[in-house]
C-alpha cells in the first residue's frame, strides 16, 4: 500500500510532516523508515529536517529506485521482523502504511522496541479496522481485508503496551484515505481497481471500510 512515491499512500509527505512536528525531532537524530518504498520519506527527512535517516524495505525494486534518484541514501533490503540495527541505537522509527502488511506484527514491534533508545519515538500511520455493526465476530477481519498486520485501535494499543510503548498521539486521518481512494479511482478506473491495485485483494464489500490513523508512541526512559 505504500507504493512508489508519496502519492501512493494516504496523507503523503504532509502526514509525515505532521508527525515530525509532533515529535519535535532534532537535526542529526538517527531515524529509520521501515517499509520505505522508493525512499521518498528517507529523502525528505534528510533534506528537510537534517535527520540521519535510514530506509529498509523488502522490495529490491523500491530500493533500487530510491538509490537511482539519490545515491547517497542509506537504504537496504530487509524485513520489519529482523531489523539490521543494534539495540538502543535509533532515536526514532517510522512505519508509514506498511505495518498492516507485516505477517508477524508482534515480532516487528519487539524489534522496534529493541532498536529504539529509551525515550525514542515510533510513528505509525496505517489503516485500522473499524468493525461494522453487522459483523458479530472480529476474528475474520484481517483475512477479509488481506492485511495480516491490520488491527483495531484497541488491538494496536494493547500490542504496543505489551512491548512497553506509551501511546502519546492517536489521530483519525480517514479523510486522507478517502482522498487517496478518489485519486486512485482516477488512475484505476473504479473503486475495485483502487483496492486491488493499491492494497491487494481487499474484499471491502463483505467487511465494511477501513479507517486511517496516525499514531505516535515512545519507548519509556526507564
Amino acid at each position: 500500500m505504500a507504493g512508489t512515491g508519496s502519492s501512493m499512500r494516504p496523507g503523503g509527505l504532509p502526514l509525515t510532516d505532521r508527525a515530525m512536528k509532533l515529535c519535535k525531532c532534532a537535526p542529526g537524530a538517527r531515524v529509520a523508515d521501515i517499509g520505505c518504498g522508493s525512499c521518498d520519506t528517507v529523502t525528505h527527512l534528510l533534506n528537510v529536517y537534517g535527520i540521519h535517516a535510514f530506509g529498509l524495505d523488502p522490495s529490491e525494486i523500491h530500493i533500487t529506485h530510491g538509490l537511482r534518484e539519490m545515491p547517497r541514501l542509506f537504504v537496504a533490503r530487509g524485513l520489519a521482523e529482523a531489523l539490521p540495527f543494534g539495540g538502543n541505537s535509533l532515536d526514532g522509527l517510522l512505519c508509514e502504511c506498511a505495518l498492516s502488511l507485516v505477517p508477524d506484527i508482534d515480532t516487528a514491534l519487539s524489534e522496534f522496541s529493541r532498536v529504539l533508545k529509551p525515550g525514542g519515538f515510533l510513528i505509525i500511520h496505517d489503516v485500522f479496522l473499524a468493525q461494522p455493526a453487522y459483523v458479530t465476530e472480529p476474528v475474520p477481519l484481517r483475512e477479509t481485508y488481506g492485511l495480516p498486520g491490520a488491527c483495531t485501535r484497541e488491538e494496536m494499543e494493547q500490542l504496543l503496551k505489551g512491548h512497553r510503548f506509551s501511546v502519546e498521539v492517536w489521530e483519525d486521518h480517514t479523510q486522507a484515505l478517502k482522498e487517496f481512494a478518489v485519486q486512485s479511482i482516477l488512475t484505476h478506473g473504479s473503486l475495485d481497481g483502487f483496492w486491488s491495485g493499491a492494497c491487494g485483494d481487499l474484499r471491502v464489500k463483505e467487511a465494511g471500510r477501513p479507517g486511517y490513523y496516525l499514531l505516535i508512541a515512545r519507548r519509556p526512559v526507564s
